[in-house]
């Protein structure tokens, strides 16, 4: 890589940083010490961080704590991504139905926001937003 690339990529991410406060400088890190990896390391990365991901949402979320109790399996038993298959697919009425219950309790109001998709039905879906908020 060049150092003028180098250069602007991290004024680029330094500035995320100061003035919206996203701190992006450990993500791009992070980003620049896989570059190089082959795909099996990659792979590798990919797995660990989804099952990390999977195992944070059964033990935080209620929606997905249901999930799995109904299918009998417990956050310690996942391990790759084929525990995905017990996870349903979130459709839209399945995010307005569980909109409460898909949130962290751990999360207060003030620590995301609510956003709204374009609702082309009269009824649009709402997600919440870390990043957003960070924004404001």
């Amino acid at each position: 890589m060049n150092f003028r690339k180098l250069s602007a990529q991290k004024f680029f991410y330094s500035m995320l940083y100061r003035y919206w406060n996203v701190p992006a400088l450990p993500e791009y890190a992070e980003l620049m010490r896989h570059d190089s990896w082959s795909e099996e390391q990659l792979r590798a990365l990919q797995e660990q961080k989804l099952t990390e991901l999977l195992r944070y949402a059964c033990a935080n979320i209620p929606y997905y704590r249901r999930v799995m109790e109904k299918s009998g399996i417990r956050a310690e038993d996942i391990e790759h991504k084929d525990a995905l298959s017990v996870f349903p697919i979130l459709t839209k009425k399945l995010i307005q139905e569980n909109s409460d219950s898909l949130v962290s309790p751990n999360m207060s109001a003030g620590e995301y926001s609510t956003e709204y998709s374009g609702g082309s039905t009269g009824q649009p879906p709402r997600s919440g937003d870390r990043l957003q908020l960070v924004r404001r």
